[in-house]
């Protein structure tokens, strides 16, 4: 730790970019309540895990959905060394 990670995220329309260093991990801290979510009516949503993008409308409908091009790429990640060379065949 620390590990930066870069999420790109995209539709038709535009294009979002997210730096993200994580520093910590703490292992059952989350609770199902937290990943609960109500977004008001008008709230446009881009929805990496279903690879969607849509807009709320009342009653918690979605409407205009599109398909999101979804990609993650580790960057500067600290990764161990090896503590021997493992031989390969060939």
């Amino acid at each position: 730790m620390p590990t930066t990670l870069q999420e790109i995220i995209s539709t038709k329309q535009a294009v979002a970019v997210y730096d993200i260093t994580v520093l910590t991990i703490d292992r059952g801290t989350v609770v199902p309540k937290d990943l609960k979510i109500e977004f008001p009516p008008g709230t446009k949503v881009i929805d990496a895990i279903e690879g969607l993008a849509y807009t709320i409308v009342d009653g918690g409908k979605r409407i205009d959905t599109a398909p999101l091009m979804v990609g993650a790429a580790f960057t500067r990640a600290s990764v161990p060394r090896p503590l021997r060379q493992i031989p390969t065949a060939g």
